[in-house]
């Protein structure tokens, strides 16, 4: 380790100067990192607040049916898709997931209760 370097009085003021930046440039990043903290809780807070809206204000499939101009061609892909999955030889076991049997009754108008409802496979085979 070398030893330290005895400063002259030229250095001083320079120095001084430095560390006063230094300390200005602490408090500023202070700043900036509370303020990024508080964005970061707000946003936090916004999205807690979007996913309850969500989930008490969740579409009705029955109003979108209901309304022409609320169809799309995602909804028509959404039912063609649950078509083809009902014909696979694992739809029983799909049928045991409550967002899926979900789907189900919403937009294909099955019954929400019996073989679907209680995840079995329907009677007459695996279909």
């Amino acid at each position: 380790m070398r030893p330290l370097k005895r400063l002259e009085q030229a250095e001083l003021p320079a120095l001084a100067m430095e560390n006063e930046l230094l300390r200005y440039e602490v408090t500023h990043l202070r700043g900036r990192l509370a303020a990024a903290e508080q964005t970061a809780e707000q946003a936090v807070e916004e999205l807690r607040r979007r996913e309850g809206e969500a989930a008490a204000a969740a579409v009705v499939p029955e109003a979108v049916a209901a309304d022409p101009a609320l169809a799309d061609p995602a909804r028509d892909d959404l039912v063609w898709l649950l078509q083809r999955l009902e014909g696979l030889p694992i739809a029983p076991l799909m049928r045991r997931r409550e967002g899926y049997r979900r789907l189900l009754r919403d937009y294909l108008g099955n019954p929400g209760s019996g073989p679907a409802e209680s995840g079995e496979p329907p009677a007459g085979g695996a279909g």
